[in-house]
């Protein structure tokens, strides 16, 4: 018989598959719809101080492996999004899972007012959203930079550690040169958890009549996510974990398949989130079909827990 439960930051999971921040996760009814399906743990859209509308249509673009979306952050904003949090955790009932805000800001003091403002509500932790590579990069501060110096990710975190005693969970960008070098400075600053990683800046152009040259999406470049963003996540995961060998990981990018959760648990995580997989035939779905892939990998290979697969890796080529 095995196990799925793990256990990240002293939050107890039943299994290691989590819903990343996403559209998915909008409302509270939406979280709710999530919890039901059996995820470990989930979390919400990234939300701002205020409300945003995001960019204008197309703002998602699907081809072959891999997904590009530049959304433009669009959320309820975090007075909304308190009431969001009541709702779930009122509607959920025996179905509730760990919930985690996500929270970005374009300065310091953005990311202190929303953990201020939110932390007495009922949840379990926060995700610091430091990579979203299509923020505006104008600003000094705009979350994507953040994510790519170790000095401004270190003055957000230790803002927010002030502010708060739930787990921090740092989400960091995969466009960077040393990523274990970023998360090293924020786990010095009071970071819990490393999330790795967002989605990888990018961009696709289209070549059909009547759209020949054209960026397909709206904002021009966006982020790519799905399969093809697995082995970029994955080598992130690892080197964050050979550098910080004590830290809990969170590995997103590309999971599809118990296979490739498995992966990330050799490499060094303790959970995953997915998104793309469940804008993909099939929907929420994928889920339980992912967690029977697992399940059935675990029994044939004779592993009873998820701790016996996490790092795995590293124990190999010592």
């Amino acid at each position: 018989m095995v196990s799925l439960e793990t256990e990240i930051a002293g939050i107890v999971l039943k299994n290691p598959l989590g819903l990343g921040s996403c559209r998915l996760g909008y409302t509270g009814a939406q979280l709710v719809l999530a919890a039901r399906q059996g995820f470990g743990f989930i979390t919400t859209k990234s939300i701002s101080v205020e409300p945003r509308n995001g960019y204008i249509p197309p703002c998602i673009y699907r081809k072959g492996s891999y997904i590009l979306n530049a959304e433009g952050l669009p959320n309820l904003g975090m007075k909304q999004t308190r009431n969001e949090i009541d709702f779930y955790n009122k509607k959920a009932g025996n179905d509730r899972v760990p919930l985690g805000v996500s929270v970005f800001g374009s300065s310091v003091e953005e990311f202190q007012t929303i953990t201020e403002y939110l932390d007495s509500e009922e949840f379990e932790f926060f995700e610091l959203n430091l990579s979203c590579p299509h923020s505006d990069p104008t600003k000094k501060e705009a979350c994507y930079l953040v994510g790519q110096d170790p000095e401004l990710t270190a003055e957000v975190v230790k803002a927010v550690r002030k502010r708060t005693s739930k787990p921090i969970f740092v989400k960091l960008t995969p466009s960077v040169l040393n990523i274990s070098y970023i998360a090293q400075s924020a786990v010095e600053a009071g970071a819990d958890v490393i999330s790795a990683t967002n989605t990888m800046p990018a961009m696709d152009i289209h070549t059909e009549n009547g759209l020949e040259g054209k960026p397909v999406l709206s904002n021009i470049t966006g982020g790519m996510s799905g399969q093809s963003l697995l082995p970029i996540s994955l080598k992130c995961v690892y080197n964050i974990r050979e550098k910080l060998t004590r830290t809990p990981l969170v590995g997103i990018g590309g999971v599809c398949s118990g296979e490739s959760l498995v992966k990330y648990l050799f490499a060094g995580a303790s959970a995953v989130q997915a998104v793309s997989v469940f804008y993909n035939d099939g929907g929420y779905s994928n889920f339980q079909r992912i967690i029977d892939e697992l399940k059935l990998y675990m029994m044939k290979n004779d592993y009873e827990t998820i701790g016996e697969m996490v790092g795995l890796t590293h124990k190999k080529i010592r």
